[in-house]
């Protein structure tokens, strides 16, 4: 769906259970029947050696751009059972993503769709 000025309209969701009811209503409707899911790594303002990770997932429908992004926490490189709590969060909520597409027959692949 285009908004007002032709920009594609962004739905935005960080609750992983809001995006998979989201995805459940949209499932017959999803572009190419895809849904992008990834894991992604940033630098943290506070320091270069801390890295904030957080899971994207998007799929397109309708024209518009459904997203996913939920923050699963810091990883220090300090503490290797901390920073691998993290990592097996991030992992938890793709998880349930990639079960609820599996659920509703879409295909999951890597990568961030962006409008």
């Amino acid at each position: 769906m285009m908004g007002k000025k032709g920009f594609i309209m962004k739905v935005t969701f960080n609750q992983v259970e809001e995006f998979i009811d989201e995805l459940g209503m949209d499932a017959g409707k999803v572009d190419r029947g895809i849904v992008r899911c990834t894991k992604l790594f940033e630098p943290s303002r506070l320091s270069p050696s801390i890295r904030l990770v957080s899971i994207f997932s998007t799929y397109s429908v309708a024209g518009q751009v459904i997203t996913l992004t939920r923050y699963c926490g810091d990883i220090w490189g300090i503490n290797q059972e901390k920073d691998n709590e993290v990592i097996a969060k991030a992992d938890a909520y793709l998880k349930s993503i990639e079960e609820a597409c599996k659920h509703l027959k879409l295909e999951v692949r890597a990568g961030m769709l962006e409008e």
